[in-house]
């Protein structure tokens, strides 16, 4: 399995959920060398520094990544490729978000060649009846790995703001991307 954004909340969350559920390899990309330890310490096995330049000065995380069966990916952009490159045949596509662009030219041959699985998903348009079964599935599934201790969720808040006149501070850190996990503003 592959992780974009290993870093970001939903990225730790994905990383704790895989190794709970018996994943053996996680693979993740995140931003910095900073971010990568953080995602060792959440439990992935492999963490690509995506910054982290090949001697012929091209990006180099598919390179690292070897082959996977699964991709979670919230960059979107140019990754959508080199996501299809890097999957075996059979292999599956999540895209939740689009944190580097919405657009990207496909050859869908590759798509059709390997039988690859694309799909694409978010929470916050979804009907409130599917939220609640989704909750449903977290409680039967999630949950009873949370209270044997199986599942450790990191405490992966790393900035803390109050008010909402704090709003612009929290945006400006979160596009500069130099946070690990999750930022909160309390109102």
């Amino acid at each position: 399995m592959l992780f974009h954004g290993g870093s970001s909340g939903i990225g730790s969350t994905a990383i704790a959920m895989a190794k709970a559920f018996g994943v053996s390899k996680v693979i993740v990309t995140a931003g910095s060398e900073e971010k990568c330890d953080a995602c060792l310490r959440f439990g992935a096995d492999v963490a690509i520094n995506y910054n982290d330049e090949s001697e012929d000065g091209k990006l180099d995380w598919t390179t690292k990544a070897g082959k996977v069966d699964f991709i979670l990916d919230m960059v979107g952009g140019e990754y959508l490729n080199q996501n299809l490159k890097i999957l075996n045949t059979n292999g599956k596509l999540a895209i939740i978000g689009f944190l580097q662009s919405p657009m990207s030219t496909v050859n869908m041959t590759r798509v059709m060649l390997k039988s690859l699985h694309i799909t694409g998903s978010v929470l916050r348009s979804q009907p409130q009846s599917f939220k609640e079964l989704l909750a449903l599935e977290i409680q039967d599934h999630v949950w009873p790995l949370v209270e044997s201790g199986a599942l450790q969720l990191p405490a992966n808040i790393s900035h803390v703001y109050r008010g909402i006149e704090s709003v612009d501070d929290a945006l400006s850190v979160m596009q500069s991307s130099s946070h690990i996990g999750k930022i909160v503003v309390e109102v």
